[in-house]
């Protein structure tokens, strides 16, 4: 896959050949990924809010560093102290209480990602009129994506109602 380094609006992003709408930030390269397809699709002032979003993401990088660092060593203590358990067949009860943490981790973690969604999206809507991620949401929406992309989505985003009544009620106050 070849992957470019292009600028947007004087703002500096990976570019990669891809027929999806694609926007995102990568905490491992400290840069905005996105498609091919993000400007087919996309008209210029829906780029430029979704673009702001992930701009967001990318000035709370700190955060995110710590999110996930927190949760992959939540993972790895749970998975080495679940075999020390499982090669026992002692303590039971321990694993129980290990993947329960766990589950409450990975809720934190979710529930932590999403508020991060709303800030982003409040931030881009201070940028850009919030009517463009209205648009640029819906043709997102409409986009054809695997099932595990989906999944992703559904999982790691509140819902574009949500996201869209959040926002409208930060703008009303």
């Amino acid at each position: 896959m070849k992957i470019e380094f292009k600028t947007f609006k004087g703002k500096k992003y990976y570019e990669f050949n891809d027929d999806r709408i694609i926007c995102s930030y990568s905490v491992l390269f400290n840069r905005i990924l996105i498609s091919t397809g993000f400007f087919r699709i996309l008209n210029n002032d829906e780029a430029r809010f979704m673009f702001a979003h992930e701009e967001r993401h990318q000035q709370d990088r700190n955060f995110y560093l710590f999110i996930f660092s927190y949760v992959a060593i939540n993972l790895i203590l749970t998975f080495l102290i679940s075999l020390i358990i499982f090669f026992l067949k002692e303590y039971f009860e321990l694993l129980i209480i290990f993947l329960l943490l766990t589950i409450i981790s990975l809720i934190i973690f979710i529930i932590f990602i999403r508020l991060m969604e709303y800030r982003a999206d409040m931030y881009a809507s201070k940028k850009v009129d919030y009517k463009h991620f209205i648009t640029a949401m819906r043709k997102i929406k409409n986009a054809k994506y695997s099932y595990f992309e989906k999944i992703f989505i559904k999982f790691m985003h509140p819902s574009f109602e949500n996201r869209l009544e959040k926002l409208l009620n930060l703008k009303n106050k």
